[in-house]
């Protein structure tokens, strides 16, 4: 732990009680003990702490979805490689607008791995 976290939670009662409740919670996740969630909760609810106890309490509303996230097995690796493939069409179209418009070539259009396809005639 670094110097400071380990000067403020020994001198500050809410930053220990605040990381406290935050490795409990990760460790929810950690351990996938959702018998545990509620006990969360309830200390969470009664810390003391405005901040966490908001927390809890939107916590409690989605219980249901927050049980199924600590119990249930999951995976963003799929995800991850559609989200980047999609968001690098995005910054290759928006990258070549100048070109694409000086072209009068729409982005659907546009060929990301050999430049510019089906020019078309400028208006004129």
């Amino acid at each position: 732990m670094g110097v400071l976290l380990d000067a403020l939670t020994e001198t500050c009662a809410p930053v220990n009680e605040m990381r406290r409740l935050a490795l409990d919670f990760r460790q929810l996740f950690r351990d996938g003990n959702a018998q545990r969630l509620d006990w969360w909760l309830a200390q969470a609810t009664s810390c003391g702490l405005p901040d966490i106890q908001t927390l809890a309490t939107s916590l409690n509303r989605e219980r249901d979805a927050l049980l199924a996230a600590i119990t249930l097995p999951w995976s963003n690796g799929p995800t991850e490689g559609v989200v980047k493939r999609s968001s690098s069409s995005s910054v290759r179209c928006t990258g070549a607008d100048r070109l694409r418009r000086s072209a009068n070539v729409p982005c659907s259009q546009a060929d990301p791995l050999h430049g510019i396809s089906g020019r078309t005639a400028k208006p004129g």
